[in-house]
């Protein structure tokens, strides 16, 4: 199979095998712009080249793999990063970390050539390479993010009952208490009950600002207390 026309760029300290790796890329048809580049001129390198893909090497010095993918993934939109050097048998988080970076897809030290070719061909296409086992863990990555995101949006709200709910509501609407008690068919020490036992939950300091931070959290309707 011909291979499109694709520049690419390895970031990697290992001269022999960069040179290694460049010399089998470009027997299949690549174009491969640089390698074993200055690791102080690697951004600034990728910016002025813009090469289709740009091959990492994961284990670079202080963390630099990482903020390469997170430069690159922002600033170079047209730019996808494959990492190399992973072991996926003892490295599943450090995948998930460079996705979450922005890789589009790994090569880990168990990679065939030909599987090599392939993963480049299907990330240049706008494909992400990853294995079943990294596919489930994204999935259960995503699913822990959505429990923590809505842990951290509403946990407060966890033992604010209907009640207290539709009273607030009201009060955010500028009803006494007196009002709440004749509108909800309530005694008015009901209401007061509620409206402290809500002011106490939210931990709020009085009315408004308990309103307030119920509208701000999507709790309530749009009709501020003033």
């Amino acid at each position: 199979m011909k291979s499109q026309n694709i520049s690419l760029m390895i970031v990697d300290e290992n001269k022999v095998f960069c040179e290694c790796l460049a010399s089998v890329i470009t027997q299949k048809g690549f174009t491969v712009i640089e390698q074993f580049m200055e690791l102080r001129e690697v951004l600034n390198k990728i910016k002025a080249q813009q090469p289709d893909i740009v091959l990492i090497n994961i284990n670079l010095p202080n963390n630099m793999a990482i903020e390469l993918i997170k430069h690159i993934s922002l600033e170079l939109s047209q730019t996808k990063v494959i990492i190399l050097g992973l072991s996926e048998t003892e490295s599943r988080l450090t995948i998930l970390e460079c996705i979450e970076a922005g890789a589009k897809g790994y090569i880990s030290k168990e990679t065939s050539l030909n599987d090599l070719i392939t993963i480049i061909r299907l990330v240049y296409q706008g494909e992400t390479f990853c294995s079943p086992q990294i596919a489930y863990s994204i999935f259960s990555r995503v699913a822990e993010l959505a429990r923590k995101r809505h842990d951290r949006l509403i946990p407060e709200f966890g033992n604010v009952t209907l009640r207290e709910i539709e009273i607030l509501q009201l009060v955010s609407e500028g009803l006494s208490n007196k009002q709440i008690a004749q509108r909800l068919s309530l005694s008015l020490y009901t209401v007061k009950n509620h409206v402290h036992n809500v002011l106490e939950k939210l931990q709020a300091r009085n009315r408004l600002e308990a309103v307030n931070y119920a509208l701000d959290k999507g709790l309530l309707r749009k009709t501020r207390l003033r």
